[in-house]
């Protein structure tokens, strides 16, 4: 099914309710066309892949993450960052957008489409306001050049060149791009399409060769007259975990590295601790590179008039509660890290609980940047460039979290038990979920966690009736999401469509 018969079979062609309208004219940090030329700031966009937002050494005290401590140190570190949907293309196409996946199509990792030239994003506006545009790394957002086919489910056979880079008309503004395919397994030794279009193994830690790129990119781009943006998506720490940089996993074998607090017992073995260890390794590697790009910004002298964001699409549990990966509503799956640098304009050194989503980065790109007036109405997230700013204004009452399972089970299934659809919401108290049973589609409470109290989330209160009030109130706030993506019906007790949402899990 391709993206136009998904928007026609959803009923949701003509659905533009956007969750901040009323922060639609919000011109956050700038005046809308107040700048002309290098007056207008850069933007640097740096994210992870499956990085918790405590996945540094404010969260967990063994991870040394030297370059994020001071970059935080002089910026804002947001401490309520929610990835809505967690996972990896989802995330992507709803940072580009500010639409959910009910109108992008992109509701889980298994689409055969690309992300559609002709959605809104805050790239291809800044392209058409003279912004040099530049993309390096993993863009998982049009498949045809995605992962090489491979002879064998080993992945060590002869590859096959993917079908083509993305071509010009559905980049969203990118010109210049290094596009890594998804090579999850391979940290090293992976395969890039290069900025002109041709595809090569590069025998390298990734993230190191892609950061020289965009490195590079940064150089050219402060020489010209125009503003730059550029974004650089790295894979770790996403696994498979080994291939980080030698000296950090060196370090982290060398020390003790406790498991998290709410890993149940039985999943505390050697293999975990192994795996656990190389995550850590990867994070460091990470902000390895990562303070690469600080350094570069200081050295071309452009720190004053650049705003640099450092984030990631989601989290990952590492065996808390029992289960791997993401996906699920845990603080460890939908939490991620959120710190942003604008000096003169970004307070220094400050937290701040922001309920922030990744359905409010595009309109938030583009109010920070001074192009509030640009912000597309079909976005459905807020403009929050003002409360970064100035800590004031209005912010989301509660973000919206959900996942569909996909067709294609059997091996999420296996690795991630109990999982079914979900609709649930976020709120700098509160997390509940309802779950829907694919066969019979009933809806029944799933998770109720009171986060403050129980950060580490081991008391379920879904089934306490003292909590009867509360689970009311936030199934009202799902009702409102709902409403505004075109899926009231999903709270109906009756089986989902599988041709409704593209993807979504239907048992034989």
């Amino acid at each position: 099914m391709n993206r136009r018969d998904f928007i026609a079979k959803s009923g949701m062609a003509g659905a533009a309710v956007i969750s901040g309208a009323s922060a639609l004219f919000n011109t956050g940090c700038q005046s809308p066309n107040r700048f002309s030329g290098k007056d207008r700031p850069n933007l640097i966009f740096v994210f992870t892949d499956e990085h918790p937002a405590k996945g540094w050494s404010r969260g967990i005290k063994e991870l040394k993450t030297p370059n994020l401590d001071r970059f935080a140190k002089q910026g804002v570190t947001v401490t309520n960052c929610v990835s809505n949907n967690p996972i990896c293309v989802p995330y992507r196409a709803m940072l580009f957008t500010g639409q959910h996946g009910h109108q992008t199509g992109f509701v889980n990792n298994h689409g055969d489409f690309p992300l559609a030239g002709d959605l809104p994003s805050w790239s291809k506006t800044l392209k058409s306001a003279g912004y040099t545009m530049g993309y390096v790394g993993k863009w998982h957002l049009y498949p045809g050049c995605e992962d090489p086919i491979w002879k064998d489910d080993k992945r060590d056979g002869e590859v096959k060149t993917p079908a083509a880079i993305t071509p010009a008309p559905l980049r969203h503004g990118f010109d210049d791009l290094w596009i890594q395919t998804s090579n999850h397994n391979r940290p090293r030794n992976t395969y890039v399409w290069d900025k002109d279009g041709k595809y090569k193994q590069i025998n390298a830690y990734a993230p190191e060769f892609l950061t020289d790129r965009f490195i590079d990119f940064m150089e050219e781009s402060s020489q010209k007259e125009a503003p730059f943006c550029g974004v650089l998506s790295v894979l770790p720490p996403h696994p498979s975990y080994p291939g980080a940089k030698e000296h950090w996993v060196d370090y982290y074998q060398s020390i003790e590295t406790p498991y998290w607090e709410n890993v149940p017992e039985e999943y505390r073995d050697e293999r975990r601790m192994h795996d656990l260890k190389h995550f850590y390794a990867q994070i460091s590697s990470v902000d390895e590179e990562f303070g690469k790009i600080l350094d570069k910004i200081d050295e071309l002298g452009i720190a004053d008039n650049t705003i640099v964001i450092f984030t990631s699409d989601h989290g990952d549990l590492h065996y808390a509660h029992g289960v791997k990966w993401k996906r699920y509503p845990y603080e460890e799956s939908i939490l991620v890290p959120f710190i942003i640098r604008y000096p003169g304009k970004i307070p220094a050194d400050k937290e701040d609980d922001l309920l922030l989503g990744s359905i409010d980065l595009a309109p938030t790109l583009l109010g920070l940047t001074g192009h509030g007036s640009m912000i597309n109405r079909a976005m459905q997230g807020m403009d929050l460039s003002k409360r970064l700013c100035t800590g004031k204004g209005k912010e989301p009452n509660s973000q919206f979290i959900l996942y569909n399972l996909p067709e294609e089970t059997h091996y999420i299934i296996a690795k991630q038990p109990k999982l079914m659809d979900y609709r649930g919401v976020r709120t700098k108290r509160w997390t509940f979920t309802l779950q829907k049973d694919p066969d019979t589609g009933r809806v029944y409470p799933w998770h109720l966690f009171d986060n403050p109290a129980d950060p580490l989330q081991m008391n379920n209160l879904c089934d306490d009736p003292a909590y009867a009030d509360i689970r009311e109130e936030l199934t009202e706030e799902i009702r409102k999401h709902l409403a505004v993506v075109s899926e009231l019906e999903w709270l109906e007790n009756k089986p989902k469509d599988r041709h409704k949402i593209p993807g979504t899990y239907q048992r034989a």
